[in-house]
This record gives structure tokens, sequence and C-alpha cells, in this order.
């Protein structure tokens, strides 16, 4: 074997070690997430899963690949999933720290709907996870955020030692809650089922399915009638809510958060079922 053949063969080898690193990014990248807001720009931020994640770490190590420091400067193939397309090692390595291990941690290689995952990864890697929003969509994510800290600070000053198991430092779930609902009004979706844990539900509630503040207040001065809702006596962070969500072009989705047991897990099947009912009921 000549040099030059002896040179693709080597070439072809590193590369399909660059294409194991890619998908052990996608495997257990998230493991790397810096999901630790206490330690987002130091080394602890790394280890925030590390007893979850026992063996993960070792997995991205450049080592298990036979790659090394002396491949940086290699260019290789990224994929048709990155816009870089061809890049130098050190540069591909860089995008699928931003795109697996940034604040965004995402799990989803066992997911079986092949469609479905080659999406995920075209979405995600083209983007870095990165989402650029226009000067309006900002300001929207900080009204609801404000509203939604206000909200939480209200009911923490004003009901002092009650039960409301609150939303506070994730915030967050209301603007993406929104963004999620406006996207299905431009897809067409007329009607929505909720499934949710207690933890953040009164404010869901409130800022996104619209229940009157007064309401809420209400129940937590014990002036809740259970015959309001089907005579159920249920407690405040249990119950569910109905309404109309309108688009500013005038179309409109039905949003219904289902009510939750204190059993979390039995909502996944009645908003199965509730879904498949009415996907039924509209044939």
């Amino acid at each position: 074997m000549g040099p030059a053949a002896r040179n693709v063969g080597i070439n072809i080898y590193k590369q399909s070690r660059l294409d194991a690193l890619l998908w052990a990014y996608r495997d257990v990248g998230y493991f790397y997430a810096n999901l630790n807001p206490l330690f987002a720009d130091s080394a602890e931020a790394r280890n925030f899963l590390y007893p979850q994640a026992k063996g993960a770490y070792e997995q991205l190590d450049l080592d298990r690949f036979n790659l090394t420091a002396a491949d940086m400067g290699t260019v290789f193939s990224a994929g048709k999933a990155m816009k870089l397309r061809k890049a130098p090692l050190v540069k591909i390595i860089e995008v699928l720290e931003q795109t697996y291990c940034s604040s965004i941690g995402v799990e989803f290689l066992h997911i079986q709907n092949k469609p479905v995952r080659r999406w995920l990864i075209n979405r995600m890697e083209s983007t870095q996870n990165l989402i650029e929003l226009s000067q309006p969509e900002r300001r929207t994510v900080l009204d609801d955020l404000l509203k939604a800290e206000e909200f939480e600070h209200f009911l923490h000053t004003t009901f002092i030692g009650q039960k409301r198991f609150s939303l506070e430092g994730a915030e967050v779930l209301v603007p993406a809650l929104h963004f999620m609902v406006n996207r299905a009004q431009q897809c067409g979706i007329r009607e929505m089922v909720v499934g949710m844990t207690h933890r953040g539900r009164l404010t869901v509630l409130n800022q996104v399915l619209g229940k009157p503040p007064e309401e809420i207040f209400t129940e937590f001065e014990g002036g809740f009638e259970s015959d309001t809702y089907g005579g159920s006596g249920d407690v405040k962070y249990h119950l569910g809510y109905s309404t109309d969500h309108k688009h500013p072009d005038g179309s409109s989705v039905h949003l219904s958060l289902v009510s939750n047991p204190s059993h979390l897990e039995s909502v996944g099947a009645v908003v199965e079922g509730k879904v498949r009912g009415t996907q039924d009921k509209g044939r």
C-alpha cells in the first residue's frame, strides 16, 4: 500500500471516529448540560448530574475515539444537520458543546421513530439550540416572566404558610406555553388538552388559561364551592380549567387543563383518553 492510499485509509478511519463522537454527544450530551444555576460558569456545573450519570462523563473523552489534540486542526465532515458541513475538529466540538451541553440538555435517542429523531437532530444542530427572538417577542417573554413572578410573590406574601406548589425558579414555563399555544394556532390546531403537575399549576391557570385571580384567591380564603366543580371538593392545586385562547389574527384555540389526581402519573392516561375522545367526536 502506497503512502497516498495509506493516508486515505487513515482519514476514513478518523472520520468514522468523529462520527462516533458525534453520536455520543447526541446520546449522553445532556449529562454535561449546565443545569445548575448556582455554578453556571464553573466546573461544578459539569458535575451537577454526576451521581446519576456514573460512567457517562468518560463517554465523551477523545481518547475513547482514538482522537487526540493533534487532530484538532483536521477538517472533518460534520454531517448534513450542521451548517458547518466541513470544519476543523475543534470547531465541530465547539458546536456540539453548544448544542447538547449548554443550558439545554436533550435526551432523545430513545425515540424509536427515526423521522422524528432526524427532525430533532436537524432542528437542534442547524441552530445550535439557540432561538433568535424579535424585539416584540423579547418584550412578550419579559412581560410573561414579570407577571408570573409578581403573581407568585403576591400569593407568597398574602397567603403565608398555605400549600401552593410555587412556580418560583421555573417561571419560563409561562412564556414557553404561550409560544406553544400561539404556534399551535398558526398550524391550524383548534383544541389542546394539557396535563401537568401540582407545581406551578396556579400560575399556569391564571397566566395561560386566564382563570380570574379572584377565583384563585377565594379558594385560598376558604370560599371554594365544590358544587361549582361537580361536587369534587378537591384542593385548589388539583383543579382544572378550560378557556378559549384568542389570537391577534382572530383565530382561537380551546385550552383544557385536566384536573390532577394526587397520583401524578395518572393524569397522563386521563389526557390521552380525553384527546382520543375529542378526536373520535370530531370525525
